[in-house]
């Protein structure tokens, strides 16, 4: 009879402080989701990119997006993840699309570049400078993949100012990597 009763008074005690902590947690990311969402509405409002407002019910409810275009070509700004692991992705595609691969990290440099020599302007002092200044997290990293330059960095970003930087940043890797495409005036 005495462990019943103490198994049922720590249930009766555990369970409500369990359950308000998990509450909490999802209030706090909705509630952290929602700035972001407001900031980038305005920030689209300002430059006169498309803004996509979060759709759905909880807990299936999607990131706000910002689609643009840019002198590079269009991007597209979305939030990803969940929780903790919440990440800013800009994404800037390009055309004509070329082949090749390369991964850049602001902690490691070049993790990934195919084929070889493929992303040899990208390591060039003046872009390492532009790229490290902007990487304030060492998880910052940027990819080009299949005519698509990727940038993601921590967090849910609230500052136009960076993600205009974001922008220039992504831009001038891409046009870095296509430079047939910027003289062709695509």
């Amino acid at each position: 009879m005495g462990l019943e009763f103490l198994f049922l008074l720590s249930l009766a005690v555990f369970l409500p402080v369990v359950s308000a902590a998990f509450a909490f947690a999802f209030w706090r990311k909705a509630r952290a989701q929602r700035s972001v969402a407001a900031t980038w509405a305005r920030y689209a409002a300002g430059t006169g990119a498309r803004y996509e407002a979060p759709a759905g019910e909880w807990p299936s409810v999607s990131s706000p997006v910002v689609i643009g275009t840019c002198a590079a070509g269009p991007f597209r700004l979305e939030l990803l993840g969940t929780h903790g692991d919440t990440r800013t992705q800009l994404t800037l595609r390009r055309e004509p699309v070329r082949l090749g691969e390369i991964v850049l990290r602001a902690r490691e440099g070049v993790v990934t570049e195919r084929p070889a020599g493929f992303g040899e302007n990208l390591r060039a002092r003046d872009f390492q400078r532009v790229f490290q200044a902007f990487a304030l997290h060492p998880e910052t990293e940027l990819r080009y993949v299949r005519g698509a330059v990727e940038l993601e960095w921590p967090g849910g970003e609230m500052s136009g100012a960076r993600l205009e930087e974001a922008k220039a940043l992504a831009s001038d890797a891409a046009l870095t990597l296509c430079p047939s495409a910027q003289r062709s005036g695509t």
